[in-house]
């Protein structure tokens, strides 16, 4: 039985949700291991996960020259804000009958339809593995995560492939598209990647209407590495071969968790907690402190990195809270904005009730609640 992760999700990514991140770490790569994604906005590129001794790497293609950067599974630096991968894929891999399927002019996408429906498999996601021949191919690599950043800047956004604003990069023996950044020839390319019955989920692929496939590849020498567009009217297919499915059984949705845990007022400072319980860490989370339901008032803070399983202890001077005489109601609220995606947001409020006498020296804390 396979399993698929995906940590955060494509539709997330292409709206801008880039505050959440899965650390390389934490994703086993021993085995078989099938997957994709894109690194961060400081750190750009697109992910390739392709086997190597028995066990799995990860290349990244860099956006500038479209290279292929072998990533270190160990870093405490390198964090994906889109990541989808697969459990060890060893031995549960179909490998395809290709005189079976239709002729390489039905394109990338068609062949491996063909091909999943001659394995009948009730999957609504399957892996996939092959080895390509090109005559020509049309790679991206998002920079600077711009599929989103062009949604937002651009109010009339009637274009079908979200990919078009990206940097395209063209392989063949000569120049084609003077629009494309011409690398020369790289015709074998090997590639890793998934296929949804249900793109519109936004898990895998893109959620537009016949965009089942999502694929990542690096060249054969493990010079360039990317997004492939198996779709693109200047990629060209020869051949494939070593075509390999991995029907998905379960599929799990990694989301961050914030809660407010804590809150006390101890010497005329109000104190509390934000822990990340959830399964991604989270960059620049908002906390809200806000008296007697006046947000227009409100303190900020930002936490510029909370790693899961992490808390960070905070505490705030009760003097510069616009408190008024008599009691009043302070709620402490983590990403009141709800721009970081969570599995549960009940715990994201605390509030506690405290009394102010009329010369502003006496403070006493009446009661404690837990929103």
């Amino acid at each position: 039985m396979l399993k698929l992760t995906v940590a955060n999700t494509i539709t997330a990514l292409i709206q801008g949700d880039i505050s959440e991140h899965y650390p390389i770490r934490q994703i086993p790569l021993q085995g078989e291991v099938i997957g994709l994604g894109t690194t961060t906005e400081i750190d750009n590129g697109e992910l390739c996960f392709l086997p190597e001794s028995g066990t799995t790497a990860i290349y990244k293609g860099d956006p500038e020259a479209g290279a292929a950067i072998l990533q270190d599974p160990g870093s405490e630096l390198i964090h994906f804000p889109y990541v989808c991968f697969t459990s060890n894929g060893s031995g549960l891999g179909i490998p395809i009958d290709t005189a079976q399927l239709p002729s390489v002019e039905a394109g990338l996408q068609a062949i491996i339809a063909a091909a999943i429906a001659q394995i009948a498999s009730p999957a609504d996601y399957f892996g996939v593995r092959l080895q390509a021949h090109w005559h020509t191919l049309v790679v991206t690599v998002a920079a600077k995560l711009c599929l989103w950043q062009r949604r937002r800047l651009v109010r009339d956004s009637q274009e079908d492939n979200v990919y078009e604003s990206l940097k395209h990069f063209y392989f063949a023996d000569q120049a084609g598209d003077p629009l494309h950044h011409f690398l020369g020839p790289a015709p074998i390319w090997n590639l890793s990647g998934f296929y949804a019955r249900h793109p519109e989920t936004g898990l895998v692929t893109v959620p537009r209407a016949n965009a089942h496939l999502h694929i990542h590849g690096c060249s054969s020498d493990l010079h360039f590495a990317g997004h492939v567009h198996h779709e693109h009217p200047n990629t060209q297919l020869v051949s494939f071969k070593e075509l390999i499915l991995y029907p998905i059984s379960t599929v799990e949705v990694l989301k961050a968790d914030l809660a407010i845990e804590n809150l006390r007022i101890e010497s005329d400072w109000l104190h509390f907690s934000v822990t990340n319980q959830g399964r991604m860490d989270v960059s620049n989370a908002d906390v809200a402190i806000v008296v007697n339901n006046s947000y227009r008032g409100h303190r900020a803070l930002r936490l510029p990195w909370l790693a899961q399983g992490d808390r960070e202890d905070l505490a705030y001077p009760i003097a510069k809270l616009p408190l008024r005489p008599g009691e009043n109601f302070i709620e402490v609220i983590a990403n009141p904005d709800q721009t970081i995606l969570e599995d549960d947001r009940n715990d994201n409020r605390a509030g506690i009730t405290t009394f102010l006498s009329r010369n502003f020296t006496q403070l006493c804390p009446e009661n404690f609640e837990d929103l």
